[in-house]
């Protein structure tokens, strides 16, 4: 399957649902693939959760753009910009999992990510996940994770700790870094694809060793921005 786009010179725009969610809000510029040897860019817009491409063909062109491709790109672009230097904590003062739940909610609230009158409803769903099953997914990782009515659209906080937390990890390791988020009510889809987004890159050895040794936030940020 393939998004077609057979336009006059100027700028067709391609409504994209199904990863608005999952992006959160930016104005971003990338390269699109096109078949058939076309290069062309694509402004990415994301308005009250809904992605949309304006892709600048021109005339007489096909344009097809691989829905594969679309989405490994969102996927290397959500993670930087889910994130800001001021929702990345180099390193976490809570001594145990539930501690580092509250200290990165706060980073959320003190950013204005979470109205303050919610800090407690989005803790205790963050809580109540962690307690069904442990986040921490091994190799010294955890994505605490939650969905509340309290946010409009993904929201996302980094933590890392030098010396290890007890998350109770499937493989019984200290978990070194935490990627928290809180996607709106409902959005199953993009709660699911930025937790596997997540899981993927932190799969990564050289991400993590990189994330290890990164000096400050503006470094650790660029990681996450890379996609690598």
């Amino acid at each position: 399957m393939t998004f077609l786009a057979r336009g006059v010179s100027g700028v067709v725009k391609i409504g994209l649902g199904w990863v608005g969610g999952v992006v959160g809000s930016f104005i971003r510029t990338l390269t699109v693939r096109i078949v058939g040897g076309f290069e062309g860019s694509a402004r990415c817009v994301t308005w009250h959760l809904k992605l949309t491409l304006a892709c600048r063909v021109e005339a007489g062109r096909e344009m097809r753009i691989h829905p594969q491709f679309l989405r490994e790109q969102i996927f290397l672009m959500t993670l930087g910009h889910l994130l800001t230097t001021h929702r990345i904590v180099p390193e976490l003062s809570a001594g145990d999992r539930w501690g580092v739940l509250e200290e990165l909610v706060d980073v959320l609230v003190s950013e204005g990510r979470v109205e303050s009158a919610h800090r407690d409803s989005v803790l205790a769903a963050l809580r109540f996940r962690e307690e069904t099953m442990s986040t921490g997914i091994g190799f010294g990782v955890a994505i605490p994770h939650a969905s509340s009515e309290h946010v409009r659209e993904v929201v996302a906080v980094f933590g890392r700790s030098a010396s290890g937390v007890d998350f109770g990890a499937l493989d019984g390791s200290a978990v070194k870094f935490v990627v928290m988020f809180i996607v709106p009510k409902n959005q199953f889809q993009a709660h699911l694809r930025t937790l596997a987004a997540i899981a993927k890159f932190l799969n990564d050895r050289m991400v993590r060793d990189r994330l290890a040794h990164a000096q400050g936030r503006e470094e650790i940020l660029s990681i996450f921005s890379a996609g690598r």
